[in-house]
């Protein structure tokens, strides 16, 4: 991820990205009664170990990114599109 993460950053990509900690917390809807759930969430089929936040052109071009992201080794990658701040 390392090596990833320098290409993008070289080609001008790459805006953020980090791996995530344990400990983490869950705000819940306003109707739920607790409205704060500690973790780590365990009972939850995926995780989120990190994310990479990069500017794309085209969608074909954040797919051909994800393509080449090694964690594909060990699990998926999920592409996310952004609103700009204040959208």
């Amino acid at each position: 991820m390392g090596e990833f993460g320098m290409r993008l950053a070289a080609d001008g990509k790459l805006r953020d990205g980090r791996q995530l900690r344990d400990g983490g917390f869950r705000v819940e809807p306003v109707e739920h009664a607790g409205p704060i759930v500690d973790g780590p969430f365990a009972e939850a089929k995926e995780l989120i170990g990190g994310y990479v936040v990069v500017d794309c052109d085209s969608v074909e071009e954040a797919r051909e990114l994800a393509l080449g992201n090694p964690h594909r080794r060990i699990g998926p990658v999920v592409v996310q599109p952004v609103l700009p701040h204040g959208a």
